[in-house]
């Protein structure tokens, strides 16, 4: 559920319910990680997804002794939020003194901050012209590239789509993250430099399905590791069931 209250109440069941040894599909983790892009980053960092520098920030001190380690420009994002919003490039000093002012407004003592908030920070990708929607499915991947906006760095949510033809280097990049994930579904926001590539952010419960209901063709990973394009329909709910039959079977 996106509202908070709701989520929270979900994911209080969701914690209690795996007490009883029900193994939850996709793992609890990454039902947690729904709408939390701090506790994303540090799974991506545990499981060694291939991710810009990425840091959860919680005082004023902590983002300004980031912000020497980055350098203008650097991206900060609430740890809450889709399609763009809540995503802010910080390019210099005023840039950070809003975001300061804005998400740090908490006081406390003892804790030796000037504020607190609740911010992940991240390395800026320069010179991006859109980034890559790619849902995987089981074994069937769909992919969508997403133009940056006018005079903005941001793709996600601009509605400037294009169903180009994914290169089968992207692809096969974006499985090997769903497989580090061990999830039978999953949503990659994926950013491409020359022939790098990089997860900028992943959903595996409760995504839009825009791109795979939408795609003209679709990709089969095969077992040996190469991909057969796919130009007749592929329904999602029988690739779902199919990644819900392979994690029981394991």
């Amino acid at each position: 559920s996106y509202p908070i209250e709701y989520r929270n109440l979900i994911n209080n069941k969701l914690i209690a319910i795996s007490k009883l040894g029900i193994n939850l599909i996709p793992s609890l983790e990454l039902m947690l990680a729904y709408e939390n892009k701090c506790l994303q980053a540090d799974l991506g960092k545990i499981l060694k997804l291939k991710t810009p520098q990425t840091f959860e920030v919680s005082t004023v001190e902590k983002l300004l002794a980031l912000s020497e380690l980055l350098k203008f420009p650097y991206i900060v994002k609430t740890s809450e939020g889709y399609a763009s919003s809540g995503v802010f490039a910080i390019r210099n000093e005023t840039d950070q003194e809003k975001i300061i002012a804005e998400f740090f407004t908490k006081r406390t003592t003892g804790m030796g901050t000037s504020g607190l908030g609740y911010l992940q920070v991240q390395e800026f990708i320069p010179n991006l012209e859109g980034d890559w929607k790619v849902i995987i499915v089981d074994d069937i991947a769909a992919a969508l590239y997403r133009r940056v906006r006018k005079n903005d760095f941001r793709a996600s949510g601009s509605h400037l789509f294009e169903f180009r033809e994914p290169d089968i280097a992207l692809l096969s990049f974006a499985y090997s993250m769903k497989e580090k994930l061990h999830s039978p579904w999953v949503s990659l926001d994926i950013a491409q430099k020359e022939d790098e590539f990089f997860l900028l952010e992943f959903q595996c419960t409760h995504f839009g399905t825009y791109t795979f209901d939408n795609a003209p063709i679709y990709f089969q990973h095969l077992d040996n590791g190469s991909w057969k394009k796919i130009t007749e329909t592929v329904h999602i709910e029988d690739a779902m069931a199919k990644g819900i039959l392979a994690v029981i079977r394991k």
